[in-house]
């Protein structure tokens, strides 16, 4: 096992015993549905892990899809002048954004290191 992929692992089982937040069991924050996202991004990062970090079809562009909301949201709940200021959330988001973020960098330098050099037959 990389370290990389030890550390998503280790990462995955601490997001995964954290407590979902209060109050936002289908709740939609700037146009993402959070229990959706939630879902949707463990599910993709265990899928990775289980997979041994080989990417399964159309997982890039769903976990990039879940890095872009994740960027999106995780701001309204960590900016103290925000109406949606809430600490713990920010923590819980914050964290699996760094997840994601991990495998994502981590599915793109594979793509990018199988990929065929220029000129290549």
């Amino acid at each position: 096992m990389t370290d990389v992929r030890a550390e998503v692992v280790r990462l995955y089982e601490r997001q995964r015993k954290m407590p979902y937040p209060r109050g936002l069991s289908g709740a939609e924050v700037a146009g993402v549905e959070m229990t959706e996202l939630d879902i949707s991004a463990l599910s993709w990062v265990g899928a990775w892990i289980e997979g041994d970090g080989e990417p399964e079809e159309n997982m890039i562009a769903h976990l990039t899809r879940s890095l872009g909301d994740l960027q999106q949201v995780v701001p309204f709940f960590a900016d103290p002048a925000s109406e949606g200021y809430r600490p713990y959330t920010a923590l819980y988001y914050g964290r699996l954004l760094g997840l994601v973020r991990l495998v994502v960098l981590e599915l793109v330098a594979a793509v990018s290191h199988h990929a065929e050099p220029p000129g290549s037959l």
